[in-house]
């Protein structure tokens, strides 16, 4: 069944269809974000979709947080692979900035504003909703060495 929609903390727009193509394929996925860890694992939970999360690493678990890499690197390292192997999915500038300094590509889904020409450059794609990514994963996972973060 179907996750129901949380009031508070809804899922974006093409979340459940994007997860649900990776988990088919096989493709493990994580979560860096700079909330701590009881907060991210709370509003997955709420959303139904913390069980397509092989791995949670939080902006209180290290030094820096957004736009320092080191939250995408832990993530990384909890799924058990080089960050530069990762497609990273971001709706912020910070965030896009961690996760390419990182060295994972970037995928921007802005949020409540467009992305600069900086993020712009440095992201593989910008799209207008995770709608979008669902036909595009063959062409970032048709290695099995690329994962989610």
């Amino acid at each position: 069944a179907a996750p129901e929609p949380h009031p508070k903390f809804p899922l974006k727009p093409g979340a459940l269809a994007l997860l649900d193509t990776l988990a088919q394929a096989g493709i493990p996925c994580a979560v860096a974000s700079s909330s701590a860890q009881d907060v991210i694992r709370a509003r997955l939970d709420a959303v139904g979709v913390l069980p397509y999360f092989q791995a949670i690493a939080s902006g209180t678990e290290v030094a820096r947080g957004k736009p320092d890499p080191a939250v995408y690197l832990l993530a990384a390292e909890r799924l058990g692979v080089p960050a530069h192997a990762c497609v990273a999915f971001e709706d912020s500038d910070f965030g896009a900035q961690s996760a390419a300094g990182a060295g994972a590509s970037v995928v921007t889904v802005p949020d409540l504003k467009a992305p600069t020409p900086e993020i712009v450059a440095l992201s593989l794609h910008v799209l207008a909703s995770l709608d979008d990514a669902v036909a595009l994963v063959p062409s970032w996972f048709g290695r099995r060495d690329t994962q989610l973060a």
